[in-house]
């Protein structure tokens, strides 16, 4: 469902030189997000006494909200008409537009925490306290469980899974099933993506892995910074939580890239300028759906046919697939890296379904993790995204 062309990245793997960390990450414990195991009958039991809601009001920050926003904006094709706003702060301005526009007789507010100390989270609950509200957090004394049992509102477990890495558990899978999605087929997904992409499958079949490696070659060649122009608005709804998986991953000890990107075409008219003309440390990743479900021709009306642009006519473009309008202009930025001898890969994603969004989410976390290992860091841990919470949190009290 996924796969990944390296011949223009302009280096090599020395597997000889990796087989030490290869041997390390092969006797890795499997990681949390594929050991613990969803029941899926029970978040449907527990989300259905919520399905009668209009709008759904989601209050998290991070992985808390990254993966339901994925699933959101990658499967809007498949979606029920249930509206969700992701509100991961007390703005005051987003607050007040919420509440006017959403009233609390058909909108749920859906928080997800794991720990249940996120102020973040906590703030803007306050104001929505009239509102039915569904906690998401783990199943431990903690004060957003205490608000939850001193209001009497559900709470539903949320494993002991990190939140970047927790797109399958209650944390992405309850908002899946109140936009009306089958996670049962986003879970068959996520299950052929631990086959693939687990730490016992070798790296020349493991493309999690074999990205990762040349990824972190790159990094050590002086390419500090991912430019990701993606091809497809699914694929760009991905894109929040994989900023968060690489950043919170790899940004330690002085090292792990910077990735950034936008929807493409869009990119074309602006970033192409940085990728092209601005410092010689970028690596691009271009992304790309191969099959449209919903393609359709380009049809250019007799009365305009023969206008021009760039001395042909617009009768050249009728009946040209729109879909493949989008893999022309991928295939120009594609060819500029290689006129330009900038690292280029192309990551394809056969179709967008249910089941192979599960799968690309597991691909990811997969990377990110790989990509910690092989700089010998910790998947798993974030202490400056904690500290600075601290200081934040200090602040609020200081008279």
């Amino acid at each position: 469902m996924i796969s990944i062309n390296y011949k223009n990245l302009g280096i090599e793997l020395d597997l000889e030189k990796l087989a030490p960390v290869l041997e390390r990450i092969k006797k890795q414990p499997t990681p949390a997000f594929e050991a613990i195991k969803t029941d899926l009958g029970s978040i449907e039991k527990k989300s259905q006494n919520y399905k009668q809601y209009e709008n759904v009001i989601l209050i998290g920050n991070g992985g808390s909200r990254t993966s339901s926003w994925a699933f959101y904006n990658s499967l809007f094709s498949f979606r029920n008409d249930v509206h969700f706003e992701f509100l991961p702060s007390a703005e005051p301005e987003l607050i007040n537009s919420l509440k006017e526009k959403y009233p609390r007789e058909n909108t749920l507010v859906l928080v997800i925490s794991k720990s249940g100390t996120n102020i973040n989270n906590i703030e803007p609950l306050l104001s929505f306290l009239g509102y039915p509200v569904l906690v998401i957090s783990e199943n431990k004394n903690n004060l957003l469980s205490n608000i939850a049992k001193i209001r009497n509102w559900e709470k539903i477990a949320h494993p002991a899974v990190g939140g970047r890495y927790a797109g399958m558990t209650s944390c992405g899978l309850v908002p899946a099933y109140l936009m009306g999605l089958d996670i049962k087929e986003i879970y068959a997904g996520a299950e052929s993506g631990y086959k693939k992409y687990n730490c016992q499958v070798e790296i020349e079949k493991n493309d999690a892995l074999k990205m990762a490696a040349y990824f972190h070659k790159l990094e050590e060649s002086g390419y500090t910074e991912i430019f990701s122009s993606i091809y497809s608005s699914a694929l760009f709804g991905f894109f929040p939580l994989i900023v968060q998986l690489i950043h919170e991953n790899t940004g330690k000890n002085g090292q792990g890239q910077t990735i950034f990107g936008d929807y493409s075409p869009e990119s074309q008219h602006h970033t192409n300028q940085r990728l092209f003309g601005g410092r010689k440390n970028v690596v691009a990743l271009l992304m790309e759906v191969k099959k449209s479900l919903q393609d359709f021709p380009i049809e250019v009306p007799e009365d305009i046919k023969n206008e021009e642009l760039s001395g042909v006519t617009l009768e050249n473009i009728n009946g040209i697939p729109a879909h493949k309008t989008l893999s022309f202009d991928m295939q120009g930025v594609w060819g500029h890296c290689i006129e330009k001898n900038i690292p280029v890969a192309v990551l394809t994603v056969n179709e967008i379904n249910e089941k192979t969004m599960g799968e690309f989410m597991v691909f990811w976390q997969y990377f990110t993790m790989y990509s910690s290992l092989l700089r010998n860091q910790n998947p798993f841990d974030q202490p400056e995204v904690e500290r600075s919470k601290n200081i934040s949190f200090q602040l609020r009290f200081q008279k």
